[in-house]
């Protein structure tokens, strides 16, 4: 269900009959802020609140989460806790099981939730991280309490470009060991690079041309680089200004009959830009011009099932995905097993099998 990854959704009127919860998260009872904690800097919020919403509120007191994923604009908060979703600002801020402190389920057996709102318990497994990435199909997230900080005094950001790829590599590889990430770093291949370029508006004002021809200049005649070889680190600095000093020391390809998708994978650096301390978040993009191809979206699943699967084939892992049961025949061994085992739910007369991850990616009844 949309609360929290299709959460369940044969039940649904069996929850709300029976647990008298609303599921419609659309309902304005289901995306609000209920309290904002300025002393513990949390808050407690409803899962069907969009990102987006939520920081424009958020910032009305001065404060925001730092999880910006993508999707911002229309995920919502339970659908980061049910995919276990990450941010491009996570350096600082965190992934979403770093952020989350308190979280309540509702499932067919009753509600689920810690007895306590600390920020960290030691009295057996957290229930959280079981909660996390599971997709909806243990329950549907209602509420969570999500850790907040006041809004960055200070935000810059800035580019560094290398004569090549394996030396941005080299680089990211670095600012790793040393811990010493900013908010974001990615690292663009030179094809990326030359696209993001070609795509760059035209600028009107003279002087603003000047130096980006300054520029060009610079790195092409008197740092040598091939144009056709470099490669370029975007950054996003944050925080207060001294902080932020002392580190720094889209629809438009469908006109043109253009599809793509995007990947994600995590690997080790010795397998190799978003970056871990034990590998990197590897991202890229594909697509092609389907003009004059009959069925361009079997095309186009066919290549995206193939990379994903050379993907897998090499040791990468699914580390991001864009919503819901889109990419569900990942979830493979050694997981399936072990939660085949939890997802059998007892209900008053029927054993219910949630499949939502497995082959069918549905829910069934076996009657008793």
């Amino acid at each position: 269900y949309p609360l929290s990854g299709l959460a369940l959704p044969t039940l649904k009127d069996w929850i709300q009959k029976t647990l008298g919860v609303n599921l419609e998260h659309k309902t304005t009872s289901k995306n609000r802020i209920l309290w904002v904690d300025e002393n513990n800097l949390t808050a407690h919020v409803e899962a069907g609140l969009t990102g987006q919403e939520l920081e424009r509120q958020l910032k009305e007191s001065g404060y925001c989460t730092g999880h910006e994923p993508d999707s911002l604009e229309f995920s919502t908060v339970g659908g980061w806790i049910a995919t276990r979703a990450s941010g491009m600002k996570k350096n600082i801020y965190g992934n979403i099981e770093d952020l989350v402190v308190h979280m309540k389920m509702v499932t067919p057996r009753g509600v689920i939730e810690k007895s306590s709102q600390g920020p960290r318990m030691s009295t057996g497994p957290d229930i959280h991280h079981f909660i996390m990435g599971s997709e909806g199909t243990l329950g549907v997230i209602t509420e969570a309490t999500i850790k907040i900080r006041p809004i960055p005094e200070y935000q810059k950001y800035g580019s560094v470009a290398f004569p090549n790829f394996e030396q941005g590599v080299a680089c990211l590889r670095e600012i790793a060991k040393q811990r010493c990430a900013p908010a974001s770093i990615r690292l663009m291949d030179n094809q990326q690079f030359q696209f993001g370029h070609a795509l760059k508006p035209q600028v009107s004002s003279i002087f603003t041309s000047f130096l980006d021809g300054l520029k060009k200049f610079y790195i092409t005649k008197f740092k040598g680089f091939d144009p056709n070889q470099l490669s370029v680190a975007t950054l996003l600095f944050e925080g207060d200004r001294e902080k932020v000093l002392q580190h720094e020391k889209q629809d438009l390809g469908l006109e043109y009959y253009v599809v793509g998708e995007s990947f994600e994978t995590s690997a080790p650096w010795d397998r190799v830009t978003q970056t871990y301390d034990a590998g990197a978040c590897i991202y890229f993009y594909f697509a092609f011009n389907y003009r004059g191809i009959s069925d361009p979206l079997t095309v186009f699943e066919q290549t995206e099932a193939a990379a994903r699967d050379e993907i897998l084939a090499n040791g990468g892992s699914l580390s991001h995905h864009h919503g819901g049961i889109f990419k569900g025949e990942c979830y493979r061994s050694p997981n399936i097993p072990a939660f085949k085992n939890i997802w059998f739910i007892k209900i008053p007369g029927r054993v219910i099998t949630i499949q939502k991850h497995l082959k069918f990616w549905k829910c069934f009844y076996v009657l008793q």
